[in-house]
């Protein structure tokens, strides 16, 4: 939550571990106006459409089965347990030009250099674009602070002036990557252990998938995950967002893949399986596929699904190129080249991508997969992830008294997690929110509208907040009985005292969910993902907090 006395977004130093109010601290930042001039400057110079065109002096064909091929090479790299994380950079803006070059015309002749994957000068413009071109944004939008340096000669670019600093919206976006995707090599145990211990719900397994709702169900964290990720910005909502017609499921993108890879013999199947290059179908093999597979809304889904040149608005899920053949005619005449429109398959990308389409595409009634997400969400987040904290915490050796509350039906001030820690004196109050993140939360907008989300669940107008929930709990329980669930439904109670030497004990207030707002603390809560709780409890680490408690919104936490 930006600073409660000024209203700018957090500093975030992890060096001193804390955070900080820019304005409120007088911290020598850049200025807003400052960082707009030398932003767009930046952008004149070698901003996307110079990138674009620069690339366009290479050989189309050679350039846009590279950026494809790419992609695809990522997402096999997604099934390798030691190349984990998802590869923003090579599965997403390779895409991203795609969308646009692949129906310009006017390209060069320049041959990249294919010994090396990605081609070296491909390498450098994918990472200006993914590195230096987002961190341009990120600082446009005070989602990352600019702070002088020294003065160093030789160096005159604008980067090369200054350190750059995670605003508290930056961090935020860290964080639920780490608790979504397990983004760091030093993260995935905690994060393996995090998902099998707290996300372990009743799912098909994925040959017995028999409906949208199952494929919802089954790869819900995926699902999630890349949604996370690529609707983090206006730049991939533009090549990855649209409407698409209601005759598409991804039931039936199932069964289209899979009809491409009859197209191909198994020896080959199995190589593009293995080495994750491109398959290569004919425009007919797709027809006959897709007309099999739709019927008569193969023409209308054609144009939404396959990008080819004319069709660039189409979302990237397959690609269509024309591409240079020759023919012989005999011995006394010269070959004949021609263009032939060819299917462009990166298996591996194609099938991860349906991850990302699914709460944009529709389920056997017409309903948006968004709607399916939702009601999945609601399904596990009470009681069953609730009992999933609860029995890890237990098997942690923790008393914990899962939806313990008043006798009262009326006001029953309930707390989803009693804990009770002996061993440190402490009591721990925890609400669990199984929520799902919000669109472009990799810009300051889609941190604020989740931060709201999460305000309103937290702190509701009409109805107790949780931290009055905790203060009632500790003004009128201490010595008293109350109510908790033993079993997998309310009805299943049992009855406990609050015994009066835990009123001595050090409170703390959690928020824990997959995703967590800006504020890592707010009237005295803490608000942690779910991988952050799992390493408290293991390690003792927290999240870092601001230095202040006048730059939040009421007091320190733990007290």
């Amino acid at each position: 939550m930006p600073c409660a006395q000024c209203n700018n977004p957090l500093f975030v130093d992890y060096n001193l571990g804390d955070m900080r109010c820019p304005n409120c601290a007088s911290l020598s930042i850049e200025s807003p106006a400052t960082i707009r001039n030398e932003v767009q400057a930046l952008r004149d110079h070698f901003g996307e459409e110079a990138m674009v065109e620069f690339l366009q002096q290479f050989d189309k064909e050679q350039l846009i089965l590279s950026l494809i091929r790419l992609g695809n090479k990522a997402a096999a790299n997604l099934l390798d347990p030691e190349e984990r994380g998802f590869p923003v950079r090579d599965f997403v803006f390779s895409v991203r030009f795609v969308k646009q070059l692949i129906s310009k015309d006017n390209f060069g002749d320049e041959r990249l250099d294919l010994t090396e994957l990605p081609p070296p000068k491909l390498d450098t413009v994918l990472t200006h674009r993914f590195t230096v071109l987002r961190t341009l944004e990120h600082l446009e939008d005070q989602f990352k602070y600019a702070y002088p340096r020294v003065s160093t000669p030789g160096k005159s670019s604008f980067l090369d002036q200054y350190t750059i600093f995670d605003s508290e919206f930056a961090y935020c976006f860290d964080r639920n990557l780490r608790s979504l995707n397990g983004a760091h090599v030093e993260n995935r145990p905690k994060f393996d252990k995090k998902s099998l211990e707290f996300h372990d719900f009743d799912t098909p397994s994925a040959d017995e998938i028999e409906s949208v709702r199952d494929f919802g169900r089954t790869f819900h964290e995926p699902i999630v995950s890349m949604s996370f990720v690529m609707s983090s910005s206006d730049a991939l909502n533009d090549v990855f967002h649209q409407s698409f017609p209601e005759a598409i499921t991804v039931m039936k993108l199932d069964a289209l893949l899979d009809a491409l890879d009859a197209t191909f013999s198994d020896s080959a199947l199995n190589s593009l399986h293995e080495t994750g290059e491109l398959g290569v179908a004919t425009w007919n093999q797709l027809e006959y596929a897709g007309d099999t597979v739709f019927g008569d809304d193969w023409s209308q889904v054609r144009d939404h699904i396959v990008m080819y040149p004319g069709n660039d608005t189409a979302h990237p899920f397959l690609f269509a190129l024309p591409l240079t053949q020759e023919t012989s005619q005999g011995q006394a005449l010269p070959a004949i080249e021609y263009d032939q429109l060819f299917v462009l398959y990166p298996r591996h990308y194609s099938r991860f991508i349906r991850f990302q389409m699914f709460p944009q595409i529709y389920d056997e009634q017409g309903r948006k997969g968004h709607k399916t997400l939702d009601s999945i969400q609601s399904e596990r987040g009470r009681p069953t992830y609730e009992r999933n904290i609860h029995d890890y915490l237990v098997n942690e050796g923790y008393q914990v008294f899962h939806s313990a509350a008043h006798h009262s039906k009326t006001q029953p001030h309930e707390i989803d997690l009693l804990v009770i820690d002996n061993s440190n004196r402490e009591i721990w109050f925890i609400e669990c929110k199984y929520s799902l993140p919000s669109v472009n939360m990799d810009a300051s907008d889609g941190v604020k509208k989740y931060n709201e989300k999460m305000n309103e669940k937290i702190f509701p107008e009409s109805g107790e907040a949780f931290d009055e929930r905790v203060d009632w709990w500790l003004a009128n329980k201490v010595g008293e009985n109350f109510v908790y669930q033993v079993g997998e439904t309310k009805e299943d109670l049992d009855a406990a005292r609050f015994r009066d030497s835990w009123g001595e004990y050090n409170i703390r207030r959690f928020v824990v969910s997959p995703v967590a707002p800006s504020f890592t603390v707010k009237r005295g809560i803490r608000f942690l993902t779910d991988l952050e709780f799992l390493e408290f409890v293991e390690e003792g680490e927290l999240p870092l907090i601001p230095k202040r408690e006048e730059w939040i919104k009421g007091s320190h936490p733990d007290k």
